[in-house]
């Protein structure tokens, strides 16, 4: 089975009206998200995402707002709504630090 990606928004972060760019796809109950910027939570409460999903896996690019906006957000949702834990992709220690400085409990997420 291919499996197809779908856009959250490819505004970048310059064109708010086109969403931050995003991307996921789904491979039967795990959501994959690339990127999370400002716009993608919005995004993927309304498509019901993170609910239909049993394990949530966000790819991280880079460190700016436009792709991890929304991280703290999707975290907290997830796990404080969901009961659900999150798995973060991002090879340096900078994002868990960043987490620490929006408030972000260590616990409530997962990092590979």
């Amino acid at each position: 089975m291919i499996n197809v990606i779908r856009f959250l928004g490819c505004g970048s972060a310059f064109n708010p009206l086109m969403g931050n760019t995003s991307a996921y796809f789904k491979k039967g109950d795990n959501l994959f998200l690339i990127d999370a910027g400002e716009t993608v939570f919005s995004e993927l409460f309304k498509r019901k995402l993170l609910a239909e999903s049993e394990n949530i896996y966000v790819l991280i690019t880079h460190t700016h707002g436009d792709h991890v906006g929304s991280l703290p957000s999707i975290l907290s949702y997830t796990y404080y709504v969901l009961g659900k834990k999150v798995t973060i992709v991002y090879p340096d220690k900078s994002l868990i630090q960043l987490l620490d400085l929006m408030g972000i409990s260590r616990d409530i997420y997962k990092i590979i």
